[in-house]
């Protein structure tokens, strides 16, 4: 239950992602002072009214324009529109961009990153140089900058920075960009990597990567191995460089971390891995090992890692988007829940009914990505599902491309809120049913209701009305 204030302004949310509302009533959420409206307006439908567009940029509200900056699903022509505004946080937020979890966003143009990477603002600049989707360019660009925190990110960012910036940088006046660029010579070079690792520091990311993957001298492995911290352990036992009696002592190692990265090294047979004493349950969570991860498109590499009787191989082999159909055949019948998800997320090739089945078994928040899968079986959901007794399953009759008006009505007034308030948007249901639900008390499905897209355009600003929205809007820009 909520009080009638808190109801009108959740319905007010619904108008602003609703897809049907037209610009006379989307600028009214535009009013100067109030920013209230800005994430459903630029993070929860599509495109917007061109006159919503030329209102936003001149807008005075510099949080609305910020919130413009970073809505992922607003064009990134109409974003590229703020890279000369003159307040220098909306130049930051459109650098940072918006980027929910896997979802796509359209880049901005090699234009628009070039005129951020030489922004006057050292803190635009900054927030550039930490997206590496800039360029190669861009992010030499920026190696160069005169501001010693704008030079880190940037070579911090760069996945393969050339040898003549990182030597440049390790001859930098700055210690942070010194040991930013150290740690890049350090992946390629013994000598530089036992340099950075001379220097004690708590085990952050970077530090554990190098001691994973770069080429270290033999002293170096010998010590780390023998460290007191699990996790430099653990980190060691990975690296691909390790001597095999420094292998065999770390898969006895008594912490089972460092053992089950001994177990997943690339060189082992099946028979060396079932002999490390380690056992993975379904929730155990640990990345792919870099050799897999690096050749997640290697045929050969991929296939002993889908037929392995290790379940860490078999997930990583899931996270590969270019298996065979045989092996997509093979990890979708795997014993292990997290082999079965992991292949659902990441192959296109996925068995609809796999996706359906592993969707309804997941318990992770991110479950929900399965269902924008293409290939999820939408037809015939209404049938299998609308009387089912668990609301988590009932709600999904509304995906259904055949799901009947009657359905919907029924489903409408489930004494679930989740399924009410799936079926309260959907064009399907009668518009005269979806403003009743606006009256609904729970507030989320009000707000639901007030997404359909059938509301006449008067019931929309009465409902702006009743949330003490003016009904005047900004004035045109000019």
């Amino acid at each position: 239950m909520s009080s009638p204030l808190a109801r009108a302004r959740a319905r007010v949310t619904g108008v602003a992602a609703n897809p049907a509302a037209p610009a006379e009533v989307l600028l009214r959420l535009l009013q100067p002072g109030d920013d209230r409206w800005s994430d459903a307006l630029f993070s929860e439908r599509g495109e917007l009214p061109g006159a919503v567009y030329d209102a936003v940029v001149a807008h005075p509200g510099t949080e609305v324009r910020a919130a413009f900056a970073t809505g992922w699903r607003i064009p990134a022509a109409q974003r590229s529109r703020l890279v000369m505004d003159l307040s220098p946080h909306v130049r930051t937020m459109l650098a940072t961009g918006g980027r929910p979890h896997r979802e796509p966003v359209e880049e901005l143009p090699a234009e628009v990153f070039a005129r951020l990477a030489r922004d006057p603002n050292p803190v635009v600049r900054a927030a550039i140089a930490a997206e590496v989707a800039i360029g190669d360019d861009a992010l030499e660009l920026l190696c160069a900058d005169p501001d010693a925190r704008v030079r880190r990110i940037a070579i911090e960012t760069w996945p393969e920075p050339s040898d003549a910036v990182i030597e440049r940088l390790r001859g930098d006046e700055d210690a942070r960009v010194r040991r930013a660029a150290l740690w890049h010579a350090g992946m390629r070079d013994g000598a530089a990597a036992a340099e950075f690792l001379a220097d004690p520091e708590t085990l952050s990311r970077p530090r554990e990567r190098l001691i994973e993957e770069a080429p270290l001298p033999f002293a170096v492995y010998e010590r780390l191995a023998r460290d007191q911290a699990p996790l430099v352990r653990k980190a060691v036992a990975a690296n691909p460089g390790l001597s095999a009696h420094l292998v065999d002592r770390l898969a006895v190692d008594p912490d089972k971390r460092v053992r089950l990265a001994v177990s997943m090294r690339a060189e082992l047979t099946e028979r060396q891995r079932a002999a490390v004493d380690v056992h993975v349950t379904r929730s155990d969570r640990f990345d792919p090992p870099a050799w897999a991860r690096q050749n997640l498109d290697h045929p050969d590499l991929m296939r002993m890692c889908a037929t392995s009787a290790h379940i860490g191989l078999r997930r990583a082999a899931a996270h590969s988007s270019s298996l065979p159909p045989d092996l997509v055949v093979l990890l979708s019948a795997d014993a292990d829940h997290a082999v079965r998800l992991l292949l659902c997320e990441n192959h296109p090739g996925v068995a609809p009914e796999v996706l359906l089945s592993t969707y309804l078994e997941a318990k992770a928040l991110t479950r929900g990505d399965l269902l924008h899968k293409p290939g999820f079986p939408r037809e015939g959901l209404a049938d299998r599902f609308s009387t089912d007794p668990d609301p988590e399953r009932r709600w999904l009759a509304v995906l259904d491309p055949a799901v009947t008006a009657t359905r919907l009505i029924r489903l409408s007034a489930d004494p679930d809120e989740l399924v009410r308030a799936a079926a309260a948007p959907h064009e399907r249901l009668p518009a005269e049913r979806a403003r009743a639900l606006l009256d609904d008390p729970v507030r989320m499905v009000a707000r639901a209701a007030a997404r359909h897209p059938g509301l006449p355009v008067d019931v929309m600003h009465r409902l702006l009305d009743d949330a003490q929205i003016p009904r005047s809007t900004p004035p045109p820009p000019g």
